[in-house]
């Protein structure tokens, strides 16, 4: 079952060195709103998997929202897959051959993650608890942190 969780520097890690062969130069369009510091995981399965592209239907103008996701199996195994809401079509999900035999749990991640909700109530018990006083700022200093190493 997944859960929101915070990264660590060992999984933002993995992610960077994931992202950065395939990052183009700074003058490009690259990869955006890249998620540094959160994610969903799954114990059971070990599977972590966080947001790192999005264009969102305001942005494309095509009735679809694009995302593409950050999957990390056990620390070892890292690769991508894309899930793209279309408003007047069937939803579409692209992974690899290699690993769909992790689909399934991966679009439960993907939907956990999407669900404003959860997300809302796992930020709140994080400033509740006092474990981060500003979720936002939080958040915001990872990624500036993050984006300078890619």
């Amino acid at each position: 079952m997944f859960k929101f969780t915070l990264t660590n520097d060992k999984t933002r890690g993995i992610m960077l060195d994931f992202l950065r062969p395939i990052c183009p130069s700074s003058n490009s369009i690259g990869y955006n709103n890249i998620s540094w510091a959160y994610g969903v995981y799954d114990e059971e399965n070990g599977i972590f998997i966080t947001e790192i592209y999005c264009v969102l239907d305001g942005i494309a103008r095509c009735d679809t929202n694009f995302y593409e996701y950050i999957v990390i199996i056990d620390d070892k195994t890292t690769f991508s897959v894309t899930y793209n809401h279309h408003y007047l079509a069937q939803d579409e999900f692209k992974i690899s051959n290699n690993y769909e035999q992790f689909a399934e749990i991966i679009k439960d991640g993907i939907m956990l993650y999407s669900n404003g909700r959860e997300w809302h109530t796992f930020y709140k018990r994080l400033e509740e608890s006092g474990e981060i006083s500003d979720f936002y700022s939080y958040c915001n200093e990872i990624n500036k942190q993050m984006n300078k190493r890619i």
